[in-house]
């Protein structure tokens, strides 16, 4: 979960496939091609409370959305909008499949060159 307010806002990740030195653009985030496979990004949720209720706005990443919702929001019908924003397709899961067999091959690569 990210919280925008007065010093909050960055979205930062800590995926280990990607590695630290991935950089996260909120707007291709959404299509999954073969150099960037992931479309997890960050959204609001439509449920939680927002300014001026609350003094930050709570965003979720995709990925997480699911456990998020059933967590915090149980009694209520999850929106098809949002169903079908955080959905994973099968394409995105052969990418990221390979892009990770590919992250496996290079390390392993370099592991055996030091």
């Amino acid at each position: 979960i990210i919280q925008s307010g007065p010093g909050k806002g960055q979205a930062r990740h800590n995926c280990q496939l990607l590695g630290s030195d991935f950089k996260y653009a909120q707007a291709s985030a959404k299509k999954s091609t073969q150099s960037g496979p992931s479309t997890n990004h960050v959204m609001v949720c439509p449920e939680c409370p927002k300014p001026p209720a609350v003094p930050t706005v709570t965003f979720v990443w995709s990925y997480s959305f699911l456990e998020h919702w059933n967590k915090a929001h149980p009694s209520i019908t999850m929106p098809d909008s949002v169903k079908e924003e955080i959905e994973v397709g099968e394409v995105e899961l052969a990418r990221l499949e390979n892009f990770k067999s590919s992250k496996i091959r290079k390390s392993s690569r370099s592991s055996a060159v030091g």
